[in-house]
């Protein structure tokens, strides 16, 4: 099958190179041009069109999408073949102007072939075997005609890695005669320079930035490219975060550790170029020596800032950096909390400081936000310690394997503290946490305020409600669980957060809570919530709604009968604002399908739809304060429930998981 794209590119080719200038003598004629240019561009435009459309379709199976867009890639050499193919394109000014329109056409052809067989996507490695995508035996004589027209580029003779270079130019300042920066600069980028056009091997750091990295090192020094045209910079900039050889002459050889390269391009690897014979070990970082635990590394950082001598906390924290970068690079497990954030994590405790990086490249950014909640071994360089207890890296990036490095035997205890639990964690599992006869009362205060949708458009609604559970004992603790207090921990909880726990005393018509700090606070606007009696039956419908800042409105509805059978229906909506229009004389534009609406105009831009419903029904059954719900799939959720006044069968409010829920025939 020639796809409609492949003529119609095809087309646009020829006549788009025929309209250009002359071209040199030997040079490919502009069918011929057309010819290899389509035979490249189509498989390699249109298998990640396809993979684009799968993902809009079946956004759950975008990795296995790349998955086979990168197998195709790799069996068909297609990024050798991509680069050669921008060289040769960028020699034809208005045929590279006009590629997006080359694109929106394999876009198009693309979103239709999906949407007739969407259950393509879920077979993409079988419909990349097809011959339309078939470039591996096509590709010798477009290649031959490609690099024809992108013309031929020098070779270099010998390979450097970016430690090699590192030392190499560490030598040279070492040995530069006496005199300023300026003279001394231009001294060794002169005696550098000499070694003519080189290839230096790396990872690109970031858009234009090479540094050679191994499993636990790196170079000391960093290669930044000045580029030999656009082109080379735009394929350099695809690289990022992956291993890469470039070529070009050493122009500055700077003593902040950075050398430049003039004239740099991308090669397709390092074949027939000679290694040079340099041993690379003194350009890079020294190995990391210690895996130090969070709680270790900020064990060591507060007590330099207690010994170290300073006026203040800059000071002190200037000699703590100063001490603690004797370690060199180090390396430090711990759990990923936040985007940038490590935290050691037991099973009941966690480090009382935090370890915040700055990352090597953008790479090592995306992967440290994609391990999130999973414990990682980073290493990194101390930049700076702080007295309210974080510890700061440069250059961070995670390390796939620490076992080769020797572990800190430095005391961790004193900087670790109890870790509030999870709501699995003190789940005792059905009627095994505190019994029904020991809990006094279970108490429940709500607040809301209306306030205006930042989103724009409407109100939002700030639910503000908290519960505490009182037990018989005379202590009462702050619950923020969904299941009931039949269900809970309590020792563990006493044991991890006794500072959520307090004592009651009821002398009259208010309980009266002494924190565990000290002070004593009537709750005379909590509402004690009533238990059920075993197998109570009701017969309403109660719904919760809420509106968030974000425009996302929330709604879920309960159906309890008298027959123990329950219907649970969750829905939603979303609406945004902005004032960004198309301006007074700007006209509106629209498109909706899908449950997604947008539109812009001169008033704005607005943008709404219906969020995914959930239904689920079953049975129920009500004891105490617990509610069982038994879907017909055979899933159990147990949730914490009471009614405060009013009849008991048929309440105008039920508290269900800590929320309230209004009767919905009164809605």
């Amino acid at each position: 099958m020639r796809t409609l794209a492949h003529l119609v590119i095809g087309a646009s080719l020829a006549a788009t190179l025929a309209a250009g200038t002359a071209h040199a003598a030997g040079s490919p004629d502009p069918k011929a041009a057309a010819q290899a240019i389509t035979t490249v561009y189509v498989p390699i435009g249109l298998t990640r069109a396809v993979a684009a459309s799968c993902d809009k379709v079946d956004a759950a199976g975008a990795a296995a999408h790349a998955a086979a867009l990168d197998a195709w890639r790799r069996a068909n050499d297609a990024d050798r073949l991509e680069r050669l193919l921008e060289r040769a394109m960028a020699g034809f000014g208005t045929l590279d102007q006009n590629r997006s329109k080359l694109d929106g056409a394999l876009t198009a052809q693309a979103d239709a072939l999906i949407q007739k067989t969407p259950l393509l996507c879920a077979a993409l490695p079988a419909l990349f075997g097809d011959k339309t995508f078939a470039l591996a035996d096509k590709a010798p004589a477009a290649r031959a005609v490609l690099e024809a027209m992108a013309g031929t580029m020098p070779q270099p003779k010998t390979l450097y890695t970016a430690g090699q270079l590192s030392a190499l130019a560490a030598e040279g300042w070492r040995q530069a005669p006496p005199g300023d920066d300026t003279d001394r600069t231009d001294w060794v980028s002169k005696v550098l320079g000499r070694t003519g056009l080189i290839a230096v091997s790396g990872r690109a750091i970031d858009s234009d930035t090479i540094q050679q990295w191994t499993a636990d090192r790196q170079s000391l020094w960093s290669v930044r490219c000045d580029f030999a045209d656009d082109t080379e910079e735009r394929l350099f900039r695809q690289q990022e975060g992956r291993d890469v050889v470039v070529s070009g002459h050493i122009d500055r050889v700077y003593d902040f550790e950075l050398v430049t390269l003039d004239g740099c391009r991308l090669l397709d690897g390092a074949d027939g170029i000679a290694k040079a014979n340099l041993p690379d070990d003194a350009g890079l970082t020294p190995k990391p020596k210690t895996l130090f635990s969070v709680g270790q590394l900020s064990a060591l950082g507060a007590g330099l800032l207690q010994r170290v001598p300073g006026k203040d906390d800059d000071e002190k924290s200037e000699a703590a950096v100063a001490a603690m970068q004797q370690l060199g690079p180090v390396a430090v497990a711990g759990r990923v909390i936040g985007s940038d954030d490590l935290q050691q994590w037991l099973p009941e405790q966690r480090s009382i400081w935090t370890v915040s990086c700055d990352f090597a490249d953008k790479t090592e950014e995306a992967r440290f936000e994609q391990a999130r909640g999973r414990d990682v071994t980073i290493l990194g360089q101390v930049s700076r310690v702080y007295a309210f207890k974080v510890i700061k890296l440069s250059g961070c990036r995670q390390l796939a394997d620490a076992g080769g490095i020797a572990r800190s035997d430095l005391p961790e205890t004193d900087l670790l503290e109890y870790r509030p639990p999870s709501a699995e964690e003190v789940y005792a599992g059905a009627d095994k946490g505190v019994p029904a006869d020991q809990i006094e009362a279970v108490l429940f205060r709500e607040q809301f305020q209306i306030g205006i949708n930042p989103m724009g458009g409407g109100t939002y609604t700030d639910r503000n409600e908290e519960s505490y559970l009182l037990l018989k004992d005379g202590t009462g603790y702050r619950y923020d669980f969904a299941y009931p207090p039949t269900d809970l921990d309590a020792a563990q909880v006493r044991r991890r957060a006794p500072q959520d726990w307090s004592r009651w005393e009821h002398p009259d018509d208010t309980y009266v809570m002494t924190a565990a700090a000290g002070p004593k606070a009537d709750l005379p606007s909590f509402t004690v919530l009533k238990p059920f009696p075993a197998d109570a039956r009701l017969d309403h419908s109660y719904y919760y709604l809420n509106v968030s800042q974000g425009g996302v409105t929330t709604r879920i509805t309960y159906v309890f009968r008298p027959d123990g059978t329950f219907e649970r229906h969750q829905s939603g909506s979303f609406f945004m604002h902005s004032l960004a229009g198309t301006g007074p004389d700007g006209g509106s534009v629209g498109v909706s399908g899908g449950g997604f609406g947008a539109v812009m105009n001169e008033n704005g831009f607005s943008v709404g739809g219906a969020t995914k419903s959930h239904d689920s029904a079953g049975r129920y059954r009500l004891d105490g304060y617990a509610l069982q719900l038994t879907a017909e799939d055979g899933t159990v959720t147990r949730l914490r429930i009471g009614v405060a006044v009013g009849d008991a069968a048929a309440p105008d409010t039920l508290n269900i998981g800590g929320t309230s829920y209004w009767d919905a025939a009164k809605e």
